[in-house]
């Protein structure tokens, strides 16, 4: 006589011992505190540098930051630290607007490089001033799928390179907001759990925000597109 198939919960529960188990979950906490330090730490290397840092400054954090890393990390090869620091900028960039202001040469040379380009660029802004965003997007699509077809082309490279500084410049606006408010929503959430003392409370919204809660969370983006195929 066979046994009893077990349903999917009794065999979850079956597949792994106690110890497993604890360690599981203790790995699953332990990687939401690495989660809730990094963000932590990214704020207070933000407030560090300001809302605007000369190159200097920044460059000079930079190489302090890496021997910070190293101090932790003995033994380790510089190529792993770069990889290192170009994620924690990487990170730095997507969660905080820093504006790094290039200090001006005092050559004349350097002087008129650097007007020449304004210039350039300027020109360049003007010639698609008449375009929106999503023309450029566009754009830039055709322009990558003609590199596919001929890949050593440097005008079509030229071209694609030149339309993408017109939509980061097109969309910096668009950019300077949303980082602003995800800034200030990011200051009423610490206040919001500086304040808080219901463990269930912050444990749920630790749960939402590092991504493992166990229920749908649709953000603005994914509501509009489940109202458009409700249509």
């Amino acid at each position: 006589m066979n046994a009893p198939q077990k349903n999917t919960v009794a065999a979850a529960i079956d597949a792994l011992t106690p110890e497993q188990h604890a360690a599981a979950k203790a790995a699953g906490r332990a990687w939401a505190r690495k989660d809730s330090l990094a963000v932590e730490t990214l704020g207070d290397y933000a407030r560090m540098l300001g809302e605007k840092v000369t190159r200097l400054q920044f460059e000079t954090a930079q190489l302090d930051w890496k021997e910070g890393w190293m101090l932790e990390n003995p033994g380790k090869t510089s190529g792993a630290v770069d990889k290192a620091w170009s994620r924690f900028k990487g990170d730095l960039e997507d969660m905080y607007e820093i504006e790094i202001i290039k200090p001006e040469s005092e050559n004349p040379l350097s002087q008129q490089r650097a007007a020449e380009r304004a210039q350039k660029k300027a020109d360049l802004l003007a010639a698609y001033q008449d375009k929106s965003p999503d023309q450029v997007r566009q754009g830039i699509e055709r322009g990558y799928s003609a590199l596919a077809k001929n890949p050593t082309s440097k005008d079509l490279k030229k071209a694609v390179k030149d339309l993408e500084t017109v939509l980061k410049e097109k969309t910096s606006e668009e950019t300077k907001e949303r980082m602003g408010a995800l800034k200030a929503l990011r200051s009423q959430v610490r206040e919001a759990a500086n304040k808080c003392s219901e463990f269930m409370a912050l444990n749920a919204a630790l749960d939402v925000l590092s991504g493992a809660a166990d229920f749908d969370y649709m953000t603005g983006a994914d509501e509009e597109l489940h109202e458009e195929d409700q249509d």
